[in-house]
């Protein structure tokens, strides 16, 4: 396996989200609050990745994902104004600057790795998120939103694991 392959490097880094249980009592306010400092977040993440990778194929990665989340960002605001609810936040709060900064201050070496793994996991948050707020409420335009931005982040976490092979396989 080249540790430069994106696929390799999506595959092997997806990690368990540290916040799988985060967020008992969801309300719509505090939905768009946490998604948007998520995304926010990702929205950093690809910024930073874009410029310090030197791989061809992360670089343009990182860069039409970090597209993807300011349209996210805006598809949310959208939402929010249908619906009339406030909360979007749009810097990430100090947990999740303390992960970036990390990020941004790693070795060279251990870049592309890390920033997957940062992705994987931020996605990962996202995605149980926005599955808790779809299953608890029917807020229609916010509720689209959460089914919408599951299947997006679920896509782009699958797509390039599809082609490598099980982990517990290679190591039998």
């Amino acid at each position: 396996m080249s540790p430069h392959r994106l696929t390799d490097l999506i595959a092997t880094a997806i990690p368990f989200p540290s916040g799988h249980l985060f967020h008992r009592r969801l309300t719509p306010e505090t939905f768009v609050s946490a998604v948007s400092r998520l995304n926010s977040l990702a929205i950093q993440v690809h910024r930073t990745a874009s410029l310090r990778t030197s791989q061809p194929d992360i670089h343009t990665y990182a860069r039409q994902m970090a597209e993807g989340h300011i349209w996210l960002n805006e598809a949310l605001l959208t939402a929010c104004e249908a619906s009339g609810t406030q909360g979007m936040e749009y810097t990430p709060d100090a947990p999740q600057q303390k992960r970036l900064d990390e990020l941004q201050l790693c070795d060279a070496a251990d870049f592309d790795f890390d920033y997957i793994r940062l992705q994987n996991q931020i996605y990962l948050e996202i995605v149980i998120l926005c599955e808790q707020f779809a299953h608890k409420h029917s807020h229609d335009r916010l509720e689209i939103y959460a089914l919408t931005m599951c299947n997006y982040l679920r896509f782009h976490l699958e797509q390039f694991a599809q082609g490598v092979p099980d982990r517990t396989a290679q190591a039998v």
